[in-house]
């Protein structure tokens, strides 16, 4: 989520599975990237991460072209339902098969982010 740097969210938009697996699979696969991000943070010296904004659309995109493709969106499915916001976009599921999805939250791709790093003793910010 952009703008909120070292905000991590586990079961957020987009990552209910749908392939018939346990929330289970992609709760434990959230934490993972998180305990990956709070590790990058302090191998690198920084002291947060914040998403870049062109980074986070073109993610939704890409989520949204993929569940173009699925049932969630099809006319005939209920447009003010459950896994639908009030704009009829849905946002409960994850468009992806649980290996690809599972592959994507490996590690952080740290030119998705901006970093920012602890101020210095002379209390002058430091650079990102």
């Amino acid at each position: 989520m952009s703008g909120f740097p070292n905000l991590f969210v586990t079961a957020g938009p987009n990552s209910a599975p749908n392939h018939g697996a346990g929330h289970n699979i992609l709760s434990e696969e959230h934490v993972h990237y998180i305990v990956e991000c709070l590790q990058y943070l302090v191998e690198n010296g920084h002291e947060a991460m914040d998403v870049r904004q062109d980074v986070l659309e073109q993610y939704n995109r890409k989520v949204d072209e993929a569940l173009d493709k699925t049932v969630w969106v099809h006319p005939g499915a209920e447009t003010n339902g459950y896994y639908r916001n009030s704009e009829g976009r849905a946002v409960v599921p994850c468009p992806w098969r649980l290996v690809d999805y599972w592959t994507l939250l490996r590690a952080p791709n740290p030119e998705h982010f901006e970093f920012s790093d602890p101020a210095p003793a002379d209390g002058r910010e430091g650079p990102s």
